[in-house]
């Protein structure tokens, strides 16, 4: 029911950055500018920082699509750590535009972020199996900085093992069904396929 939002794009029509609000509440959808990773161009972060400024004191929904590691849901929040700096550029190509990021994420409270395709199940979670977003609370228990990790819409693996190896299951797909309210969100993680495809 999109038919008549009025959709706001970076530069121009073609741009894969873009945000609109509906129903109280702000979608903001960034591109990565690279096929293979996190590389975001600094006017591409310097569009977003804008947006969340101007929107600081309404909801937003902050969509991107490179794995956010490290911020990525409760997947494994201390990526860098675990996995190394090697790794953690494999899929964030791009420290600059990286940091960048995570402190937008950190400033601005009001916003969700979503980020994937981690490629990772819902269930190889660090902290949970059945919950899939990072948050922080405050002293006054408010929640913030709250990320969801997105798994695959297209196909997902699975970790196996001690040495955690990474085992692909193209037939997998997981997602989420998200419930909106005034006073709280509500997030569904799915499965979308299973093994009898």
């Amino acid at each position: 029911n999109t038919k008549n939002i009025n959709i706001k794009y970076q530069d121009k029509v073609d741009t894969c950055n873009f945000y609109f609000w509906f129903n109280k509440c702000n979608f903001i959808f960034l591109s990565s500018d690279s096929k293979n990773g996190g590389r975001y161009f600094d006017k591409s972060i310097d569009w977003l920082h804008a947006v969340l400024d101007a929107h600081r004191n309404e909801r937003c929904f902050v969509f991107i699509h490179s794995p956010f590691y490290n911020k990525s849901g409760n997947l494994f929040p201390f990526f860098e750590d675990r996995f190394g700096k090697d790794k953690l550029l494999c899929y964030n190509n791009d420290f600059n535009s990286y940091d960048r990021l995570k402190k937008l994420n950190e400033y601005y409270k009001n916003a969700i972020w979503f980020s994937g395709q981690t490629k990772y199940r819902l269930e190889d979670q660090f902290f949970s199996k059945t919950e899939n977003v990072y948050y922080q609370k405050d002293e006054d228990g408010a929640i913030s900085n709250v990320n969801v990790h997105v798994p695959g819409c297209f196909g997902c693996n699975d970790l196996v093992g001690d040495d955690n190896e990474l085992i692909e299951e193209s037939k997998l797909s997981q997602g989420y069904l998200i419930s909106v309210y005034d006073k709280n969100i509500i997030i569904y993680g799915v499965m979308f396929r299973n093994e009898d495809g």
